[in-house]
């Protein structure tokens, strides 16, 4: 009796685990989908808060250098993200940029947070590839 107890605490506690687990959709998925406006925004969106969340991890290490200039792409990727709703005549754009942007950013905390207890870094699991993924984003929307 006490074994099957003990099984079933036991699977509980590896499925609750899991469902913190990577909860966004890769990116390298969601590129795969049919482009289109909103996806871009969704896009621009995602890269906005991973690059949020790497200037919140970086600031939790101390280096402020990597800090600031994450804090740096963020803002500019945020404001490009205003525009983009704004040319699409999207009814206040600051309030529908700054909900998707939050969830976002819990949604990537929570997953770096698992990676780092599951893997002893959050720089593992899909993270490293939505980094290089938005990098290049950045690149092309900031024109840097």
């Amino acid at each position: 009796m006490n074994k099957i107890k003990y099984f079933f605490i036991i699977l509980i506690f590896f499925i609750s685990n899991n469902l913190y687990s990577e909860t966004l959709r890769p990116l390298s998925e969601v590129l795969k989908d049919e482009p289109s406006e909103n996806s871009n925004i969704y896009l621009l969106t995602r890269c906005t808060a991973l690059y949020g969340v790497m200037g919140l991890l970086a600031k939790e290490n101390n280096d402020l250098k990597l800090n600031k200039h994450l804090e740096k792409i963020t803002a500019d990727l945020y404001e490009v993200g205003i525009q983009g709703l704004k040319e699409l005549n999207k009814k206040d754009p600051e309030k529908l940029l700054a909900n998707a942007f939050n969830k976002l950013i819990n949604a990537y905390l929570a997953d770096t947070d698992f990676l780092k207890k599951q893997n002893g870094t959050f720089l593992s699991g899909y993270i490293p590839e939505e980094i290089k993924l938005c990098d290049r984003v950045a690149e092309y929307m900031l024109g840097k």
